[in-house]
């Protein structure tokens, strides 16, 4: 029961490392078998959990309150209110679960942090964000002309709304946050979202930025360093084992006319060969470890009346594949001051700069179950690429010298290769890598908001007001 005597219907109660357990009834009772000297644990939401050794055949408990999780203060909207006077579907993730999380944006961090929450991952390129997130059901009202058939949830950072130039959500900006400059997110579902109007159909996703504290300048420095890697790589068929695969698949799809057709199906003799032979595509790529790495410089204190926080990261990452790399500089700084016991101006200055190197020698071709000219084709084909299949030829030119002539796969000897970039025989991907062919870019991006808040002083379920006014410059 709890401390009022009212019955807890549907407590948990189990024995102590162990799974066997009941619940309570409708009237707070249950029955359970407790071996002699066995603890029971017992547990409800919004209540303390308790350990408890029984020493009779009847038990009495009453669970108290969680009162530190019931006054947690949760960022709802254009304010903040206490957990236990929450009713809408709201969850938040601290800055403590996401600073140590190995990853290149938000966008990844939050993969499996919130229930309703999913991310479909982008491709394995350095600094690729996630291809969509989204709450609930992917639903997109593509009948309406403005909402653009945009499924994105709407993203507001520090009560500014992130929108693209297209007038729609945008995760642009919160992918460009570090993990280390968030203090709390908060994702609002369902109806929790409905103050932000029609915009918020898809859900809303709140980002609290770090702000200063009261007390003497601190100073903090954080270092991360990663190494990215396959745990394995799937099992391909090597040798004579590919070959008779693939005589039995040519003859059962109708490619051979019989065991005989060896214009189609590969002879004993090329079978026993091929054994012999071994060219390891991936691993003449240079398929290797990557490294990634973040540093955070910050510094935070202030006074009571005005508090200031500035801080600045820089985060490298590595590709697996290529000569490829990631490196992201960002900053922020902002400062609280109050102006009188009710009226608080905020202003904050954000920036980043982006300057991604890419090779440029991705695969088009539809084969082994690639979608086609995507950041994961190259691999794909590399590892799937049969290992009796040479990348090139040593040939004389014309004054004898010897000259390495890069080949292109044939997909299949029972039809006509077709030569163009949408087909196997017309790439080979060490001689686009030699090409020197890469993509250089550098971006940067910077903002600034201003805000002026409010402090309502008869409302008691708020903690923190609305603002007054919210202006951004970009």
């Amino acid at each position: 029961m709890d401390e009022s005597g009212q019955p807890i219907i549907g407590a948990t109660i189990r024995l102590q490392d162990a799974t066997t357990g009941t619940i309570t009834d409708i009237d707070g009772h249950f029955s359970l078998n407790v071996p002699d000297g066995k603890k029971v644990v017992i547990s409800y939401i919004g209540y303390l959990k308790q350990v408890i050794l029984p020493k009779g055949d009847t038990l009495k408990v009453i669970l108290q309150e969680d009162n530190q999780k019931l006054d947690e203060v949760v960022v709802v909207g254009y304010g903040s209110m206490k957990q236990k006077n929450i009713t809408g579907s709201v969850s938040t993730i601290s800055a403590e679960e996401l600073e140590d999380l190995p990853v290149s944006n938000l966008s990844e961090a939050l993969q499996g942090m919130v229930n309703g929450l999913n991310v479909q991952l982008g491709s394995s390129r350095p600094g690729t964000n996630a291809n969509e997130v989204y709450i609930r059901q992917n639903r997109t009202f593509t009948g309406i002309s403005k909402d653009g058939g945009n499924s994105t949830p709407l993203i507001i950072i520090d009560d500014v709304i992130q929108l693209g130039t297209n007038g729609q959500p945008s995760m642009e900006q919160f992918n460009m946050l570090d993990p280390s400059e968030v203090e709390s997110i908060t994702v609002l579902r369902d109806a929790s979202a409905a103050i932000y109007g029609s915009r918020a159909a898809n859900g809303a996703i709140l980002v609290k930025t770090k702000r200063g504290k009261k007390g003497v300048p601190v100073i903090s420095y954080s270092g991360k360093f990663a190494v990215n890697d396959a745990v394995s790589h799937s099992k391909v068929l090597k040798g004579s084992a590919y070959g008779r695969f693939y005589n039995a698949l040519a003859i059962g799809s109708n490619k051979a006319s019989g065991y005989d057709d060896l214009d189609v199906l590969y002879s004993d003799m090329e079978l026993a060969e091929m054994d012999n032979l071994n060219y390891d595509w991936l691993d003449k790529a240079g398929w290797k470890s990557a490294f990634q790495q973040t540093h955070t410089l910050n510094v935070t204190g202030g006074s009571e009346r005005a508090t200031y926080y500035a801080g600045a990261t820089y985060f490298d990452q590595g590709a697996n594949l290529g000569d490829q790399s990631y490196k992201r500089y960002t900053y922020r700084a902002g400062v609280d001051v109050r102006l009188t016991n009710d009226i608080k101006l905020s202003a904050t200055v954000a920036g980043n700069e982006v300057n991604p190197i890419r090779s440029i020698q991705k695969a088009r071709f539809k084969l082994y179950g690639m979608s086609g000219s995507t950041e994961k084709s190259d691999y794909s084909a590399l590892h799937h690429m049969p290992n009796h299949m040479p990348w090139s030829v040593t040939l004389s030119d014309e004054n004898g010298q010897d000259q390495e002539y890069w080949l292109g796969p044939i997909e299949n000897t029972y039809s006509s290769p077709s030569f163009n970039r949408d087909y196997v025989t017309s790439w080979n991907y060490f001689a686009l890598n030699n090409s020197g062919s890469f993509s250089k870019n550098r971006s940067n991006s910077w903002n600034a908001d201003i805000s002026l808040t409010y402090e309502v002083p008869f409302c008691e379920r708020f903690v923190t007001p609305c603002h007054l006014f919210v202006f951004a410059l970009k």
